[in-house]
């Protein structure tokens, strides 16, 4: 019995390091892919689909394989989380980023997807976050913003948990002139119930026009997308 105790760690540590070996082999491929490949590759910022208190802002990568879309002309950006996978984007793949789109293309119906800035703070490097385009709302043309609501999205939920805002506690709807008379984006993205829930639920979000950075027009999927490294 005493003589079977080495041999099986012996054993174990065989296996460890030959899984070792394999996945260094992996990487080693993909890496001499990477440098080989005529594809985009380099240094990308990251866009946030969920939490945005991340100390990362940025990922080297490269694209296995060819990609048909002109993405020369396009912002390209690697997300960043899983709170807009219920609108076909996950972590790991990249969206192609039109900043010169058109505001008046952008439609609920259509589910168009934007990209926001994130304001500064300590601690935060990330720069964007995702999320689904709703409405417009323009407090001069309509000054009481839960009557432009009920008239133009009543399907909409709400119950507050849905509007509250993270970092102040408050109902957005109740908070909406603290945003002063710009124009404000109505948008849409999922949080998860609780910290060791995996379902998710509806989140509202409420945001100066001027901090749109663009529309999403094209992804290239994750399977296409080596990580080298966040920074």
């Amino acid at each position: 019995m005493h003589n079977i105790v080495p041999i099986i760690i012996l054993l174990v540590c065989s296996l460890v390091a030959l899984v070792t070996l394999y996945l260094a082999a992996v990487k080693s491929n993909k890496i001499l892919f990477y440098d080989k490949s005529d594809n985009l590759k380099g240094k990308f910022y990251l866009v946030s689909a969920g939490s945005i208190d991340k100390n990362k802002e940025a990922a080297n990568i490269c694209l296995l394989g060819k990609i048909t879309e002109d993405i020369d002309k396009y912002e390209k950006l690697l997300v960043d989380g899983n709170s807009m996978k219920k609108f076909g984007i996950g972590s790991g793949d990249i969206v192609l980023v039109d900043k010169d789109y058109k505001k008046e293309d952008l439609s609920v119906e259509d589910n168009s997807i934007i990209v926001f800035t994130i304001r500064p703070q300590k601690g935060r490097k990330i720069k964007y976050k995702l999320r689904k385009f709703i409405d417009f709302y323009d407090f001069s043309e309509e000054p009481d913003f839960n009557q432009w609501l009920a008239k133009n999205h009543s399907s909409l939920k709400t119950d507050r948990e849905a509007w509250l805002d993270k970092e102040t506690g408050k109902d957005k709807r109740d908070d909406i002139k603290k945003y002063g008379n710009e124009r404000l984006v109505l948008s849409e993205t999922s949080i998860k119930k609780s910290r060791w829930h995996l379902q998710r639920k509806v989140h509202y979000s409420i945001h100066p026009e001027s901090r749109i950075e663009g529309k999403v027009q094209y992804k290239i999927p994750r399977e296409k997308v080596y990580i080298l490294n966040k920074v």
